[in-house]
């Protein structure tokens, strides 16, 4: 609402995620000083680091997650996204999450249902976003059973509530996306690499 730039100190509040869905985060919350920023009318993109005393960290044995705020001096919202802390990494022999070494164990995902029918990509829509007599969450503690940590999307992106789930459950996601291109993706004199680049940011905008 406001009309010219203005100065706000800003901070950092975690709280434990609570939902009608999700009860498995308990825990003191965490607060941390972000900074004062200049603010401009409209949408802002902040870029800031803040230290956290002992957060719980997302792992598929104990997926916790935090409410993230982000509060002025008078202490009003201005932005908040759920969100699980996590370090994942490649190193030479093995992945890393969380300092600790990690096998990926999973299959790809490709549920007739969603993908197999004329018109898929409007089914899975339509299918995802009510989550039907909770099929996601169904899906997803069988899947853990056979003691899986990750899940391959086959051929597509979801929408919000399969990633949501899959984030309340435990599942890491490798998102597999096939593109109308030709290779090579990344030649230096190709004229594909942007649009293929440009598809990439756009899925990712879309799933976030």
């Amino acid at each position: 609402t406001e009309k010219q730039s203005v100065k706000k100190r800003l901070s950092v509040v975690l709280e434990p995620w609570k939902s009608a869905r999700y009860t498995l985060a308990n825990g003191p919350s965490l607060q941390a000083e972000a900074g004062e920023f200049t603010l401009q009318p409209g949408r802002n993109r902040l870029t800031f680091d803040v230290k956290l005393e002992n957060p719980h960290l997302w792992s598929p044995e104990h997926p916790f997650l935090y409410a993230m705020k982000l509060k002025d001096g008078e202490g009003q919202v201005l932005g908040q996204e759920r969100v699980g802390l996590r370090d994942f990494r490649a190193g030479k022999n093995y992945f890393h999450l969380n300092g600790k070494k990690i096998t990926l164990r999973g299959q790809q995902c490709g549920w007739s249902s969603w993908a197999g029918a004329p018109g898929w990509v409007i089914m899975a829509r339509q299918m995802a976003l009510l989550n039907r007599r909770h099929t996601i969450e169904k899906w997803f503690v069988k899947y853990k059973a056979l003691h899986h940590n990750i899940v391959r999307n086959h051929s597509t992106f979801y929408p919000h509530a399969f990633y949501d789930i899959a984030d309340e459950k435990g599942l890491m996601i490798y998102a597999g996306h096939y593109f109308e291109a030709k290779p090579p993706f990344f030649d230096a004199n190709d004229n594909l690499a942007e649009p293929y680049l440009k598809k990439i940011r756009g899925i990712a905008e879309e799933i976030r």
